[in-house]
C-alpha cells in the first residue's frame, strides 16, 4: 500500500512538472497524459481532440512539446503518431501539416516514423515542398544518418518547387559543425553562397 501511494505521488509530482514544462498547454490533459498508461494515449487524445477547447486542432504541439521536455518521448512519438493517423482518416491534403509531425520526429529521433509520414503524404498525392524535404533531412541529420540526409538534398535539387534553400544548408553546415568536420562544414557553406544563399550564424554555433 505505501508503495502504491508513494507511486501516485511520483506521477503527480512528474505530472506537474510536465504541466509546467511549456507555457499555454493544458496542463490538466498533459498530466492525465503523464499518469496514463502508453496503452491509453491516443484514446485519451480522441476523447480531447473532440472537447470544444481543443475544436482548432493545434492543441497536440505543445503536448507532444512537453512531453519531450518532461522526458516522455514514447508518450511523445505515440501523440505523434495519433495525430498522423488523424490526418489521414480526415484525408487531410495540408502538406504543412503532415511536415509539423516530421518537425517533432527530429527532434524525437523517429527517423522511422518521418519516413511514415513522407510516404503517406507522397501516396496521398500531395504536392511536395521545400519545407517537408527540410524537416525530413533534419530527422535523418538528428539520427547521423548523413548517407540519406545527402541522398535527400540531390533529390530536392530535381524537382521543381522542393529545392535546397538556406534552411537546408544551415542544416547541413550545423550537422558537421557538430561533429567536428570543419572541411566538409565550409564546403556546405560555399555550396550554400554559390546557391545565393548567406548561411546563418546559428548553423556554426554549438
Amino acid at each position: 500500500m505505501a508503495i502504491a501511494a508513494a507511486r501516485r505521488r511520483l506521477w503527480r509530482g512528474m505530472g506537474t512538472a510536465a504541466a509546467a514544462a511549456v507555457s499555454g498547454t493544458d496542463g490538466t490533459l498533459l498530466a492525465r497524459l503523464v499518469s496514463e498508461p502508453e496503452c491509453r494515449v491516443k484514446a485519451t487524445m480522441e476523447e480531447a481532440a473532440s472537447a470544444a477547447q481543443h475544436r482548432d486542432g493545434g492543441f497536440w504541439e505543445p503536448l507532444a512539446a512537453a512531453l519531450l521536455r518532461a522526458s516522455f518521448p514514447t508518450k511523445a512519438h505515440l501523440v505523434l503518431e495519433w495525430k498522423l493517423e488523424k490526418l489521414l482518416k480526415e484525408e487531410i491534403h495540408d502538406c504543412e501539416s503532415y511536415s509539423t509531425i516530421i518537425q517533432f520526429c527530429a527532434q524525437t529521433r523517429n527517423a522511422a516514423l518521418a519516413m511514415r509520414v513522407f510516404e503517406c503524404v507522397e501516396a496521398q498525392g500531395i504536392h511536395l515542398n521545400t519545407g517537408i524535404f527540410n524537416a525530413l533531412v533534419n530527422t535523418f541529420l538528428s539520427v547521423g544518418d548523413l548517407l540519406s540526409a545527402m541522398t535527400l538534398y540531390e533529390t530536392m535539387e530535381g524537382i521543381d518547387g522542393c529545392k535546397p534553400d538556406s534552411t537546408t544548408y544551415d542544416a547541413f553546415m550545423s550537422a558537421f559543425s557538430v561533429l567536428g568536420s570543419g572541411h566538409v562544414m565550409m564546403s556546405w557553406y560555399i555550396a550554400a553562397k554559390n546557391a545565393g544563399f548567406t548561411p546563418s550564424i546559428q548553423a556554426f554555433i554549438h
